[in-house]
Parts: C-alpha cells; structure tokens; sequence
C-alpha cells in the first residue's frame, strides 16, 4: 500500500513560481512512489495537473481566530483521504494553525517548507531598503515597529499587532513539524535561531520544473540580465542604486512580464529613467523564460 501524502499549498494550479514549484513537488513525489492529494484554495485545474483534489477555505485574516470552520473542513478531509504525512509548503502566514494540531492530534507527521521569512519576519522577506535583515531573529520584534516593517499593509498597526499574536501562536507548532525543511544553509540557520530542533531541520534542492526551461544556441553577449517577479523582495528597488555604483559601458537589461509591469516599474521607481537614458539599463517588457 503506497504512502499518501497530503500537499497544503498557499495556491497550486496557477502560474505563479510558488504554485510551479508545488507542481513538482508533486510530480516529484509520485514519482518515488507515494501517492498525492492537494488540499488546496484555488479551483482545481486537471490540465494543468491531475491529483486527487480537496477544496480549502480560503485564509482570512480572522482564520486564527475563529477556527470551527477550519477545523471542520479539514478533519473531514483527513477522514475522507487518511494521509500519512501533510506537506505544507509556501508561508505561515497563509496556514491555519489549526491545521498543525490536528495532525498533532491524530499522529499525521507534518513537513514544512517555507518560501518567505515570515516565521520572524513581519516584512516577511527578511530585509530593508539597504539589505538583509534579521533584527527580529536576533534580538526582538520591537525592530519590526521601528523600522516600519508594515509600511506597504493596508492598516500597519493592526497588521503588526496581528502578527505578534499569529507569530506567538504559530512557533511553538512550528517547532514540533516533523520535518522543517529549506534549500540553503541561512534558511536552516534561522530555523534553529527560531528554536527549531536540527534533527528536525532538512536541506533539500528547490523543486523546479525543468520543462519550462526553453534552449536556445545563441552567441554571448556582454550584458547583464536581471528576470525576477515584480515583487518588493525581489529587489526592484535597490536597482538604481546599484547601477549608480556599475561602471558606464556596462549593459543591464531588465527583463518584465508585460508592458503593465514595464509601465508600474516607471512610475514606482523614476530613478532609473536617468540609467535608461544613458544606456544602462534597458528595460525588455514581454520576455520570459517560456519565450
């Protein structure tokens, strides 16, 4: 009787890199012989991937706070599937914790893969506007009030009280998952600074899927090429400060979904319309990694 394992995903049928990656996640997993369900919020797409489907409730922001709905929805899932393991991949900020304490409570082992920093980190990429941050790691949450770390929330202050009770009431879970697992030694570094046990922490290779990658024979060129989400972690708007310290005759193109991101990238950040008149940057809307 093969394993079942139950893949919590924060999405899983879309285009976004975190749904990509949960894919083969996925893929990989059947591959080595489990057997996988997704128990997921978006709708199930069987053409872009056929598993065994559970619809999720959405994450609110009360989610933490009035569970009954949660817990019965999930519990139902678990009665209906009987995984032996729940895989929850993506952020803590989108997972009830309700979730990790019914497989607690019914002996389901649980493996956690984090994309963001968000286990202490209120920006939730752990860094500022002049580089990486781990403030709150190391010392206290108090560095999230003083540096403004809300500043792009809708409401800060309730944000940040929010999270200082969702993160209070989420580490003690995260410390008790079987398997916490990341694909670099920092990220296992600020596992264990969270109090994760190392027996519990595992460094595996980002998942990734390798048919999306077209090749190409073509001759180098001297330039640079800088393709990222659009995203404030990403690093769009440490972009121009770099270029102030790039020698002239050096060429970096900026490659961008569409011709919106190309127009947002204009208006978030006018600093760099002084490196795109010299020639420095070049910004390439349209260009992706499928074209």
């Amino acid at each position: 009787m093969k394993t079942k394992i139950l893949i919590h995903p924060d999405i899983f049928y879309s285009s976004h890199a975190g749904a990509v990656v949960c894919r083969e996640g996925a893929r990989q997993l059947t591959k080595l012989g489990y057997e996988v369900a997704v128990f997921t919020p978006d709708e199930e797409n069987r053409e872009v991937a056929d598993y065994k489907y559970y619809q999720r409730i959405p994450f609110r922001g009360i989610s933490n706070y009035i569970s009954y709905y949660y817990k019965k929805s999930f519990n139902k899932v678990i009665d209906d599937y009987k995984p032996d393991y729940v895989f929850f991949i993506g952020a803590i900020v989108n997972t009830p914790v309700v979730y990790l304490d019914i497989c607690r409570k019914r002996n389901i082992k649980t493996a956690f893969l984090l994309f963001v920093q968000d286990f202490f980190c209120a920006r939730l990429h752990a860094g500022l506007g002049t580089g990486e941050c781990t403030l709150c790691l190391d010392k206290n949450n108090s560095y999230a009030w003083r540096n403004n770390c809300a500043e792009k929330q809708r409401n800060p202050l309730l944000y940040l009280l929010s999270y200082q009770i969702i993160q209070k009431m989420f580490l003690p879970r995260l410390r008790k998952v079987d398997f916490v697992l990341g694909s670099s030694d920092q990220q296992l570094d600020f596992y264990e600074g969270v109090g994760i046990k190392r027996s519990n922490v595992f460094k595996i290779p980002m998942f990734f899927d390798q048919n999306r990658i077209v090749e190409y024979n073509v001759p180098s060129k001297p330039y640079f090429v800088i393709l990222g989400q659009f995203r404030h972690e990403k690093g769009l708007h440490l972009i121009s400060s770099i270029l102030e310290h790039v020698k002239d005759g050096i060429v970096v193109k900026l490659l961008l979904y569409n011709q919106a991101e190309a127009d947002k990238f204009y208006a978030e950040y006018p600093d760099n319309k002084k490196h795109i008149k010299s020639g420095k940057l070049e910004v390439l809307p349209g260009i992706t990694m499928l074209n």
